[in-house]
């Protein structure tokens, strides 16, 4: 890479502003274990697989299997995690590589986006002292099992068995009607 005249980019001034960012920043350095979801969006009832990012990312927790929880988003990293709001729905298993895979079902909550939390104990040393880290957003689509109302759907049927009967009796009269001349 070529530096413009006057600039100069050395590896220790990108060491020292890596530095600096982490001490400004420890929560986002140190907690950056994240997960995928497949499928990204799902309606409540439906299985999502989650798989940590990267190979070894959740090292520290090699062996572990950790529980996934769901809440929806407040839409800002520094917002404190409501614990009460939290609702389970799976668990992460973290093999001997420290790779992490896993299954949650998405529960009957309202449409939106959710964030994803992982409790991971063994986690706490690489994360401020934290244990319930936020690892991913899903977006919880309208429940695809909506029942429709039976009174509506009798209601529509009813009109609609009416309404035959009234053009069958209209086609009867016709027929029976002599034609003029």
């Amino acid at each position: 890479m070529r530096a413009t005249p006057g600039t100069r980019t050395t590896p220790a001034l990108l060491v020292g502003l890596g530095i600096t960012l982490t001490l400004l920043f420890p929560q986002q350095a140190l907690a950056a274990l994240s997960v995928t979801f497949d499928p990204p969006a799902a309606s409540p009832g439906t299985e999502v697989t989650v798989t940590t990012i990267g190979d070894g990312a959740a090292v520290g927790a090699k062996g572990s299997q950790l529980r996934l929880y769901i809440a929806p988003s407040t839409g800002a990293d520094d917002t404190p995690i409501d614990v009460a709001s939290l609702i389970p729905v799976g668990i992460l298993t973290v093999d001997e590589a420290g790779n992490g895979r896993g299954e949650l079902r998405v529960p009957q909550t309202a449409p939106g986006v959710h964030d994803v939390y992982l409790q991971c104990e063994p986690c706490a040393q690489f994360s401020a002292g934290r244990t319930l880290l936020p690892v991913g957003v899903l977006e919880v689509l309208p429940d695809s099992d909506a029942k429709v109302p039976i009174a509506s759907v009798g209601g529509v049927l009813a009109v609609a068995i009416l309404l035959g009967i009234g053009l069958i009796a209209v086609a009867t009269k016709a027929q029976e009607r002599p034609a003029k001349r």
